[in-house]
C-alpha cells in the first residue's frame, strides 16, 4: 500500500480500492499504553482472581493514572477478564431442630467488634481432606481468627474462636446452625462473656452471606491456585494469606477498595472519607 500511495494520486486510490480518502492518511502509531499494558499483565498473572475494579485500584496505588473502564477494555483486549466460578461447599450438618434467633435480621453496622460471623470449608491436601474455621468481624471484613484441622470437630472451632478472642470481643457472634456452632461447649464460651448467639436459618446460606463470600474468595484467590502435599503446608499457606494478604495487602471493594486493617484504622480515627456500606443493615 505504502508504495502505491507514493505513485498514485490518493483520490485516485481511493476511488479504484472503494475506501475513504481520509484512511489512506492513517499512520500506525506505536501503543502509548505500553508500560500499563506491561503491569497490568504482571499484576494479573500475580492475582488471578482479581477483577478489573481491584486491578485498578493496584495500578493508581503504582501511579498509573487510569480509571476502571480502561483497565476493564485492556483486559479485554489482553484476554485477562475473570470468569465467573459458581462455588458450593458444604461442611457442617445443621441440627435442624434448634430455633434460634438471627439477630442480623434488621441490624445496622456501626461499630467494629459489634458483629463477628464464622463459616466452615474444607482444603485438598496430598493427606486428605482438611477443614478451615474462619471467623471475621463484619464491619471491617478484617479474620480475627482461623483453624485448620484434619477433622470437623467441635476442637477446630473452638481454636478459631480463642484466636479471634485474642483481638478482641464481639457483641453478636453469627453463623449458620452447624453442630460445632451449636455445641454446649461453644456456645457456653460465649455466652461467659457475654456474646449474643445469633444462626442463619436452616438451608439458608444467604443469611451468612458475608462468610459464603469470603470462603469464595480465600478459595478462588489463594487455595484453588495451590497444591499441598501436607496440612502443615496448607496451614502455613492459609495463614499467611488471610492474616497478611487478605488482611493487610488486598483492597476490598465493600470498604471503598481499602484494606480492612486499613478500613479499620481509618474508622477509629473518626471514619471520614469512608464508604458508608458497612452501617447499612446487614439484612432485610
Amino acid at each position: 500500500m505504502n508504495v502505491l500511495k507514493g505513485s498514485y494520486p490518493l483520490r485516485l486510490l481511493a476511488r479504484v480500492l472503494d475506501v475513504p480518502r481520509s484512511g489512506l492518511y492513517y499512520r500506525k502509531r506505536a501503543r502509548a499504553d505500553g508500560p500499563l499494558r506491561e503491569r497490568l499483565r504482571v499484576l494479573a498473572r500475580s492475582f488471578p482472581r482479581y477483577g478489573y475494579r481491584r486491578l485498578g485500584v493496584l495500578l493508581r496505588a503504582e501511579g498509573f493514572s487510569v480509571g476502571d473502564k480502561k483497565v476493564r477494555a485492556l483486559m479485554r483486549q489482553e484476554g485477562l477478564l475473570v470468569p465467573r466460578r459458581v462455588a458450593k461447599p458444604r461442611t457442617t450438618l445443621s441440627l435442624g431442630r434448634a430455633k434460634i434467633q438471627n439477630r442480623l435480621k434488621g441490624l445496622s453496622l456501626t461499630r467494629v467488634n459489634q458483629v463477628w460471623v464464622a463459616d466452615l470449608s474444607y482444603v485438598r491436601t496430598g493427606e486428605g481432606f482438611a477443614y478451615l474455621a474462619l471467623i471475621m468481624d463484619l464491619l471491617t471484613r478484617r479474620v480475627m481468627g482461623f483453624a485448620l484441622g484434619p477433622r470437623i470437630t467441635e476442637h477446630l472451632t473452638l481454636s478459631a474462636l480463642g484466636m479471634a478472642l485474642e483481638g478482641g470481643r464481639p457483641e453478636i457472634h453469627h453463623s449458620d446452625q452447624g453442630v460445632q456452632y451449636t455445641s454446649r461447649r461453644y456456645q457456653a464460651r460465649l455466652l461467659e462473656l457475654g456474646v449474643a448467639l445469633s444462626y442463619a436459618g436452616v438451608g439458608r446460606a444467604w443469611e451468612n452471606g458475608h462468610m459464603e463470600r469470603l470462603i469464595r474468595t480465600v478459595k478462588e484467590e489463594w487455595v484453588d491456585l495451590r497444591e499441598y502435599g501436607s496440612l502443615a503446608e496448607a496451614r502455613a499457606s492459609i495463614e499467611a494469606f488471610v492474616l497478611d494478604v487478605y488482611n493487610r495487602k488486598r483492597p476490598h471493594s465493600a470498604l471503598g477498595y481499602l484494606t480492612p486493617e486499613a478500613f479499620a484504622e481509618k474508622f477509629s480515627e473518626g471514619g471520614e472519607g469512608l464508604t458508608d456500606s458497612g452501617r447499612k443493615v446487614v439484612q432485610k
